[in-house]
C-alpha cells in the first residue's frame, strides 16, 4: 500500500519529466526549491538536504534531488517550493523519490 503523503501521491508517481515540469513551475514563480529528506514521511519536520537553492536552474535541482537520493537511499526526498517574498512559506511540497 502506497502512504498518501500529499495532493500528487493520489496520482500515478511523477516520472523524470514531470518532476522537471513541476520545477519549471517553482522556478518561474520565483519560489526557492528546497529539496528535504526524511525516513518518517508522517513528520511534520525534514531535514534540508542542503539550503534553498537560490538562482538554481532546472538541471542543477535535479541533480541535488539526485544527490540527495543516493547519499539517503532509505529516505524519502521531498521537494519544496518556497516563497520568500509572498509570506515566508511554502507553496508547493511533494515526494520525488521513495525508499529503495
Amino acid at each position: 500500500m502506497t502512504t498518501r503523503l500529499e495532493t500528487f501521491s493520489f496520482l500515478p508517481p511523477l516520472d523524470r519529466r514531470d518532476v522537471r515540469l513541476q520545477i519549471e513551475h517553482i522556478l518561474a514563480e520565483g519560489w526557492l526549491p528546497i529539496v528535504e529528506y526524511g525516513t518518517d514521511p508522517t513528520q511534520f519536520l525534514w531535514s534540508w538536504w542542503k539550503l534553498p537553492l537560490m538562482e538554481a536552474t532546472v538541471e542543477q535541482v535535479v541533480e541535488e534531488i539526485d544527490a540527495c537520493a543516493h547519499a539517503h537511499p532509505d529516505a524519502y526526498v521531498r521537494l519544496v517550493g518556497w516563497d520568500a517574498a509572498g509570506g515566508q512559506r511554502p507553496r508547493i511540497a511533494f515526494v520525488v523519490r521513495r525508499p529503495r
